[in-house]
């Protein structure tokens, strides 16, 4: 399935991608809510939200989400906030709601997966035709088995040996950047790699959004970029 692309300069509009997914989310005030969307309209063309995704791929919410937490899907996400004072005169941020949107294009092309998919299992035309049935989320489900299957299957043999100090840099950023551990930074700055993301020193969108918060950190500037220019020569 194909993917809208996003260009490093979208960033500015889009704010931060979520790693290991194609969630870019960004925050601010209920005020700036409809300029984000007209932006990412003329930019990316026709969306709808995640409720309205049914009209277009017969699966289920949690189905949907399942598809998104993998990278499945692009979404664009505001975060409307409010600051307020508490008591003792300090301020503080709320979240106030979410305004989630899904390119249509790609709802398009994700539809045209699973009618493949459902005809390959002899699900009747009409059935694939129809309203929401299980057995479109079964369809996407083993989708993803075989798309986790096949990162794990590439990740294990790219055998990457890595430094005493890029392992020191990596850890160092997995901790800045409040990962639960340095393997789960590693495998989603792998990832994009791995997907077909990575040009030069311009990374796939989880992992250049990942490089951008490191840079905001200060985290790990050279030995991070080497370590990446080794992996790049590995899977040439």
């Amino acid at each position: 399935m194909k993917h809208i692309t996003i260009e490093t300069e979208d960033l500015a509009i889009l704010g931060e991608q979520k790693p290991g997914t194609l969630v870019y989310s960004r925050e601010g005030s209920l005020e700036k809510v409809a300029a984000w969307y007209d932006r990412i309209s003329v930019r990316f063309g026709a969306t709808v939200s995640l409720g309205g995704v049914m009209m277009y791929c017969p699966v289920s919410r949690s189905a949907l989400h399942e598809r998104i937490d993998r990278g499945g899907l692009t979404v664009f996400e505001f975060n409307v906030t409010e600051r307020k004072t508490n008591l003792l005169g300090s301020l503080k941020t709320v979240f106030r709601k979410t305004y989630s949107y899904v390119p249509i294009a790609e709802l398009h092309a994700w539809r045209k997966d699973i009618e493949v998919r459902a005809k390959a299992k002899g699900i009747s035309p009409e059935e694939i035709a129809g309203p929401y049935s299980p057995r479109m989320d079964e369809i996407v489900r083993a989708q993803n088995r075989e798309d986790d299957e096949t990162k794990k299957s590439k990740m294990t043999t790219l055998k990457i040996s890595i430094s005493e100090y890029d392992l020191e840099s990596i850890q160092m950023a997995a901790r800045e950047l409040k990962y639960a551990s340095s393997e789960k930074f590693t495998a989603d700055m792998i990832k994009p790699i791995i997907d077909g993301g990575f040009s030069g020193f311009s990374f796939g969108k989880a992992g250049l959004a990942i490089m951008r918060r490191m840079e905001k950190y200060g985290v790990g500037d050279h030995p991070v970029s080497q370590m990446f220019k080794n992996i790049k020569n590995k899977i040439r």
